[in-house]
């Protein structure tokens, strides 16, 4: 089982990372090249696959709340009809049960939409080593971390973000 792993300090005539494979199926020490001294080599891992999951997980969940609105709808003319000519047990049990149903599922949605979200922001965060980012503040947990911290979720992401997003795109400084 070899790899792809990219050296963050060691990039081509081009600027792009140079490569070296590896074989992770025997512990070793990183690779380094020959007379330089021992560095920490950053896995390239391309956040695509998560994106389109993230993707696919957000258009699920439109689709889902359009159908929510709908039997929202179906809910709201069951209760004027409960109160003028009233309904049958069955049908506030089969009502109940449509509502519960498309709760459940967004509500698995939303958790699995998070999941991918932040899977893929790790990737990103995780990546710029091999894309020159140097200095970084933060690592990538705490690129992801900071969604998690009270009130400063608020103001901590979006500067991480910017700058992995800056750096994934082609082009990117």
């Amino acid at each position: 089982m070899g790899g792809q792993w990219w050296d963050s300090d060691t990039f081509d005539q081009g600027g792009l990372p140079v490569s070296v494979q590896i074989d992770r199926t025997t512990p070793a020490s990183p690779p380094t090249q020959a007379g330089s001294p021992a560095r920490t080599v950053s896995p390239f891992s391309n956040p695509a696959g998560a994106a389109q999951w993230v993707k696919g997980f957000l258009t699920a969940s439109l689709v889902l709340a359009a159908l929510a609105a709908v039997s929202g709808l179906f809910q709201m003319e069951l209760i004027y009809r409960a109160g003028t000519t009233g309904i049958t047990v069955a049908e506030a049990t089969a009502n109940d049960a449509r509502q519960q149903l498309v709760g459940v599922v967004q509500l698995g949605l939303l958790v699995a939409t998070g999941v991918a979200f932040f899977v893929w922001f790790h990737r990103v965060h995780r990546n710029l080593p091999a894309l020159g980012g140097r200095g970084l503040k933060y690592t990538p947990g705490w690129a992801v971390g900071w969604f998690f911290v009270p009130f400063l979720n608020f103001f901590r992401p979006p500067p991480v973000d910017e700058r992995g997003l800056a750096r994934q795109q082609p082009g990117g400084s």
